[in-house]
């Protein structure tokens, strides 16, 4: 857990979980996320309705990676109305998931051959198959 990130929550009365708790993305969502997107500080500067289409450091390139850790990231979102925005940060919490972006079935995070021209037929698990099985208790299986 960031450190930063439970100050915020425990300033506002929030209560860490037991150290060894495996949260779900649900209740990650949910018990810390939401708390913390609520909290005074941060719920001002929170832009929602935006996509984000990249993630780099400010003044790097594939070539540089010096002293990478102490550039700020540099976020580039894409608004609802389809203008496009770059946005300085000190940190990112990569949320995206893979439904929309898979990662490659191949070695080296490359495709396996074939993967690209079959990529049409390739359907990932139904959302809602997926989260009945992730609920059910280990006793109902």
């Amino acid at each position: 857990m960031d450190p930063a990130s439970a100050r915020l929550l425990t300033a506002a009365g929030w209560e860490s979980p037991r150290g060894t708790s495996l949260p779900t993305g649900r209740s990650l969502v949910q018990d810390y996320l939401m708390p913390l997107a609520g909290t005074p500080q941060l719920a001002p500067t929170l832009r929602l309705g935006h996509s984000v289409t990249a993630v780099s450091r400010l003044g790097m390139d594939m070539t540089r990676s010096a002293n990478r850790e102490h550039a700020a990231f540099v976020v580039r979102v894409r608004h609802s109305n389809g203008d496009s925005e770059d946005l300085l940060a000190r940190a990112v919490i990569d949320a995206s998931g893979t439904w929309a972006t898979t990662n490659p079935l191949g070695q080296a995070g490359l495709p396996a051959p074939g993967e690209s021209d079959a990529a049409a037929a390739i359907t990932g698990p139904c959302p809602m198959c997926w989260e009945r099985t992730a609920s059910a208790s280990p006793a109902s299986t």
